[in-house]
């Protein structure tokens, strides 16, 4: 069996996190979510993201 790479592991776990916090959420809802998360890193960082 081939071992996974750290940095995929650490998608998956990226990936699985989200997937628990959004389980259960409307379509609205994780687009709510999505987007309080994304104002919060423009903030931290200072970033000026653009939507598509």
């Amino acid at each position: 069996m081939i071992k996974e790479p750290r940095a995929m592991a650490e998608i998956h776990k990226i990936r699985e996190k989200r997937y628990y916090e959004t389980k259960g959420m409307s379509e609205a809802e994780k687009k709510e979510y999505f987007n309080k998360k994304v104002e919060h890193l423009e903030r931290e960082y200072g970033l000026k993201l653009r939507t598509i």
